[in-house]
C-alpha cells in the first residue's frame, strides 16, 4: 500500500516548479533585451532580440501610431 504524500512534498513540489518557473521567464526576458550592444564570442556575435531590431521596431511602432491614433 502506497503512502500519502507528507506536507514536505505538497510544499517542496510546487515551489521547485515556481522556481523553475520564475528563472527561466527571467532567463528569456535577459535573452530579449540584453546586451544591448553586440558583444563578439569565439566568433559569433550575441546582441539581444529588442537592440538587433530596433530600426525595424521603431518603424512598425511609428507605423502604428500614424495609423491609429
Amino acid at each position: 500500500m502506497l503512502a500519502a504524500p507528507d506536507l514536505w512534498t505538497w510544499i517542496t513540489i510546487p515551489a521547485i516548479g515556481a522556481l523553475i518557473g520564475w528563472s527561466t521567464n527571467w532567463l528569456a526576458v535577459k535573452m530579449i533585451f540584453r546586451p544591448i550592444r553586440p558583444v563578439h564570442l569565439l566568433g559569433f556575435r550575441l546582441q539581444g532580440l529588442v537592440g538587433r531590431r530596433q530600426r525595424e521596431l521603431a518603424k512598425a511602432i511609428g507605423r502604428v501610431v500614424g495609423d491609429h491614433l
